[in-house]
């Protein structure tokens, strides 16, 4: 999943669950973090990563999912419900 914006910050919004899987987080082509989104309750409308303070120009967020989880989660399940963005959101 990627997404194109033109702005200063991004939000990425989904969700932490007993099947959550874990994902890749880059930004302009550059790993960021790993993001494990497991919980032992299910937690929703959770910033999973979030990055402020860029330069105002086009930004590109990519996230890939990944083949490990933690060993307590159920599966392998990568949530994006949304992006917020300080700026505009300009691909998908």
């Amino acid at each position: 999943m990627t997404a194109t914006f033109f702005g200063t910050a991004i939000d990425w919004i989904g969700a932490r669950s007993t099947s959550g899987g874990r994902a890749n987080v880059y930004l302009d082509g550059a790993y960021q973090t790993t993001v494990d989104m497991y919980a032992g309750l299910n937690q929703f409308r959770q910033v999973l990563y979030s990055a402020s303070g860029l330069p105002l120009e086009e930004h590109v967020l990519r996230i890939e999912t990944v083949t490990s989880r933690n060993a307590r989660s159920a599966g392998y399940t990568v949530w994006v419900d949304r992006f917020d963005v300080t700026g505009e959101l300009t691909g998908p």
